[in-house]
Order: C-alpha cells, then sequence, then structure tokens
C-alpha cells in the first residue's frame, strides 16, 4: 500500500534529518546555507507549530495519537482509496509520527530549516502541510471527478 510506504519514508527522512542536525550543529546554532535566505537552524520546541502552547506535550501526544489512529484506520476501512489520499494521508501521518517521536523520546521536537522570514520548522511539519493541502484538495472536488482521480490513481 502506498500509504504505509510513504509514512515510513517520511518517518526515516525526518529522523536522520533531525539526528544529523542534532548531531552536528549545536543547539541554537545556525549553518547558513543559501546567505540571506535560507540556513539550518538547530533550536527545540517545546509547543506546536511556531511554538504555540510551549511545555503541553500531554496534550500534542494526545493529539497526535488520535489523529494517526484516526487516519489509519481510515485507509485500512477504505482501501479503495487511490494513490493521491493515501500519499496525502501517509505524508501527514508519517510527519506527525516524526514529532511524536520526538516528543516521547526527547521532550521537544527538533527543528532547523529557517528562511528567516518564518519560524523555525522540520521535515515532518513540511511533510503534515503538504499532506493536509493534498487532502483539502482530495475534499474540495467535485464527487465526480474525486471518483475518476482515485480510478485512475490505484
Amino acid at each position: 500500500m502506498i500509504f504505509f510506504a510513504v509514512v515510513l519514508l517520511v518517518l526515516a527522512g525526518d529522523q536522520i534529518s533531525k539526528l544529523m542536525v542534532r548531531r552536528y550543529l549545536p543547539l541554537d546554532q545556525s549553518k547558513p546555507i543559501i546567505k540571506g535566505i535560507i540556513s539550518f537552524t538547530h533550536i527545540k520546541n517545546s509547543g506546536a507549530a511556531f511554538g504555540i502552547l510551549p511545555n503541553k506535550q500531554w496534550l500534542f501526544l494526545i493529539i497526535a495519537i488520535v489523529a494517526i489512529a484516526a487516519a489509519v484506520l481510515f485507509i485500512l476501512n477504505n482501501k479503495e482509496k487511490g494513490g493521491l489520499t493515501q500519499l496525502a494521508l501517509g505524508l501527514a501521518v508519517g510527519g506527525a509520527l516524526g514529532n511524536l517521536m520526538d516528543r516521547f523520546l526527547f521532550g521537544n521536537v527538533t527543528d532547523f530549516i529557517d528562511f528567516h522570514f518564518w519560524p523555525v520548522f522540520n521535515f515532518a511539519d513540511t511533510s503534515i502541510f503538504v499532506g493536509m493541502f493534498l487532502l483539502i484538495i482530495i475534499i474540495m472536488r467535485e464527487p465526480g471527478s474525486l471518483n475518476e482521480l482515485e480510478k485512475t490513481d490505484k
């Protein structure tokens, strides 16, 4: 199934990238990638997206577990869903699992992608955003076009 393959790829990519940052970039240090545009900046985020609700780890753990379980149950009960739906949910679940692992293992999330005009984020955050964006597009499509799209994605 596409869903489980995407979950595993996202989770692996997320955890490897965070491991490299934790290992090779000291906390609160920054390394320019393209000067003035993007840097790798190692920070710990104890909150949700953009650091909101800091130190509410139990809340984020519960939300992530419920969301992941709901997505997995949806996929298992809707095996006829095509590749695009599986891709979207796989991206979101893989990212959620990546950040969930950080919260569980370290008590915070490692963030490092820094565009200087936006809060620092990570690969898991990007995956969640892209997955949810795709899911919104799928849901907003007319039922007839969604059925056709899903049939061609299988």
